[in-house]
């Protein structure tokens, strides 16, 4: 949706090197948190009820995205 301020941007770890930097390059444009997650295109669009793939999805909700950040931050642990 426009106007909707992005939190934080979910990238799928299969995305191209293109797709990878032009998401890359406009999270780092718009100072918006990017993470690259283990899940492929296909699944991240499973997720979401998508028939095509995707390469990354937006949080708008602020708190999706703590707990996002929560979940990604302890599996990092």
């Amino acid at each position: 949706q426009k106007g909707k301020r992005v939190y934080l941007v979910l990238e799928a770890s299969d995305t191209s090197d293109n797709t990878h930097k032009r998401i890359s390059d406009r999270c780092r444009f718009y100072n918006v948190r990017h993470v690259r997650i283990e899940t492929t295109t296909e699944m991240l669009a499973v997720a979401l009820g998508k028939s095509a793939a995707l390469a990354a999805v937006a949080l708008t909700d602020e708190n999706l995205c703590r707990l996002a950040e929560k979940h990604i931050s302890s599996q990092n642990n």
